[in-house]
């Protein structure tokens, strides 16, 4: 009986967790405005690789 109660507990905790982790409504990091614009990596317009 004590392990079943156990198990219990230890499946309403990690549910109680995932439920936790998937429903917050945060800010997307990707969409701050302070950001600068990323440079292009090849070196960017008007100049060539030649």
């Amino acid at each position: 009986m004590k392990k079943k109660l156990l198990m219990t507990t230890a499946a309403s905790a990690l549910s109680l967790g995932v439920l936790a982790a998937c429903g917050g409504e945060g800010e997307d990091p990707s969409e701050t405005p302070g950001d600068p614009p990323m440079e292009d990596p090849a070196g960017g317009e008007g100049e060539s690789a030649e």
